[in-house]
């Protein structure tokens, strides 16, 4: 079988690459812009999703535009019976149609996926990593006509986590505020941004710590409420766990508490609570909770477990 030259699939959980990317190919396939082409966007694990409506957009060569744009979100999560009867009809799209299925899995391996990656043009978009966040933080200060300074970057961070559309919405409010200024300091980020999410973070990892089950769900749940991203408390939480891996393997080197503060840029209203809670976890129990959390993540992101639940399981084991 032939790959299909109007078949994308793109594969991943980096909701923001994978949406800069969907934009730059409307752009390049349709140049004269939103009004030259007939866009249809469905979501595959929706209860309104309509096999016969995709079906039949697929099918159908678009009268009053130039080109059709058809995007399948969670094509994975679809039913089987249509997952089928598109394999069929991709491989005769008709040439003014553009077809994008979007799944949140990286492994591609299985019976239609695979098929699927076989056909089409993939691209895969993985979460980056803490280091690579900071360089892509200092790469869209950048686009935004602004240099971000190395404390207001690790303030960012700390208030907003590393969801990178919230990142990149932070950046705007501030390049906003800061007008013609060209460089974003700590004191506006400080301004514009609100309480740390961190702070709260450190509340729920001190109750966790003291193996107070009742009180880490109790700011769990209002961290849930404050923020509605259960993602975003993950990935903060998480940010959390890899100072405290990270800072155990440095103080097993005989490295002072001050200096692993300084390389973990622990900020000093929160080094004493943050090195009261590390003392009283093993670094295997540190090790073991972090895979744990990176698993409901993944869960969350793929949709693979209804994640509030599993998140507060994961609470539960780390207050044992």
């Amino acid at each position: 079988m032939a790959r299909v030259e109007n078949l994308y699939l793109f594969a991943g959980t980096n909701e923001w690459e994978k949406n800069e990317a969907l934009q730059k190919l409307r752009k390049r396939l349709f140049p004269e812009g939103p009004s030259s082409m007939a866009c249809d966007t469905f979501e595959g694990r929706s209860k309104e999703f309509s096999p016969e409506r995709v079906l039949s957009d697929l099918v159908t060569v678009p009268f009053e535009s130039h080109g059709r744009f058809v995007c399948i979100k969670d094509i994975d999560k679809t039913p089987l019976p249509f997952q089928a009867r598109l394999l069929e009809i991709v491989t005769h799209l008709p040439k003014e149609t553009t077809c994008l299925l979007e799944t949140k899995e990286m492994d591609l391996r299985g019976h239609f996926l695979e098929k699927v990656a076989f056909l089409a043009k993939v691209s895969t978009f993985r979460e980056l990593k803490e280091s690579e966040v900071s360089a892509w933080v200092d790469r869209r200060a950048t686009f935004y006509g602004k240099r971000i300074s190395l404390a207001a970057r690790e303030l960012l961070l700390e208030k907003v986590g590393e969801n990178l559309s919230r990142l990149d919405k932070a950046l705007e409010t501030v390049s906003t505020y800061l007008g013609e200024n060209s460089s974003i300091e700590e004191q506006s980020v400080e301004a514009l941004l609100g309480v740390s999410l961190t702070h709260t973070s450190f509340e729920l990892a001190r109750s966790i710590a003291s193996r107070e089950p009742l009180k880490a769900l109790t700011i769990f749940s209002r961290l849930l409420q404050e923020r509605e991203n259960l993602q975003e408390i993950l990935g903060t939480v998480g940010w959390y766990l890899r100072r405290m891996v990270r800072a155990k393997e440095l103080l097993g080197e005989g490295i002072s508490p001050d200096e692993v503060g300084r390389t973990l840029r622990i900020r000093w209203e929160l080094r004493e609570d943050f090195f009261a809670s590390l003392s009283r976890f093993e670094h295997s129990e540190l090790e073991k909770g972090l895979r744990r959390l990176l698993t409901v993540d993944r869960h969350v992101k793929t949709g693979a477990r209804e994640g509030r639940g599993e998140a507060e399981r994961l609470v539960l084991e780390l207050c044992r």
